[in-house]
């Protein structure tokens, strides 16, 4: 299974910039006149508690495997014995299904 528009690799990379911009926040002196004042500047991220689950459930699902192994396998089983069977209705819908999300 494939989820479109979601690409955490870029999300991290941004998450990681951030971080590490907050780390080396240049430091600024301040003009008080002794040059004693400095003032570091940073920058802060507030996330919700529904922001943090999302980003869990976004980690499960790319986590979970795209292939489920025993449902091959028994479909595998069924086709060897000769009892695996499909309508050529449904396979005539799933190709129309298909053609549909590929023409979106």
């Amino acid at each position: 299974m494939k989820i479109f528009g979601a690409d955490n690799a870029y999300n991290q990379a941004k998450i990681d910039e951030l971080r590490s911009r907050e780390r080396s926040a240049p430091v600024k002196s301040g003009k008080s006149g002794d040059g004693a004042s400095q003032v570091r500047s940073s920058e802060t991220v507030a996330v919700s508690g529904m922001a943090r689950e999302i980003g869990k459930i976004k980690s499960a699902v790319h986590d979970t495997p795209d292939v489920r192994k025993e449902k091959i396998q028994a479909i595998k089983e069924s086709i060897a014995k000769g009892e695996y069977h499909v309508s050529g209705d449904k396979i005539a819908g799933k190709i129309i299904e298909d053609i549909i999300k590929q023409g979106k």
